[in-house]
């Protein structure tokens, strides 16, 4: 399994037992700081 695939299992698995009653968990995906998110290429937004 790819270094990606596992982060956005561990994504997942981090969302799925944050809304499952440990909100506190949101606090380490919200970030502050967006920059570390990488952006799509050539995507439009859904909402423009």
């Amino acid at each position: 399994m790819s270094d990606r695939t596992t982060d956005v299992e561990k994504l997942i698995g981090t969302f799925y037992e944050a809304f499952s009653g440990r909100p506190e968990l949101l606090d380490s995906i919200v970030a502050d700081d967006w920059d570390d998110i990488p952006r799509v290429q050539n995507r439009r937004r859904a909402w423009a």
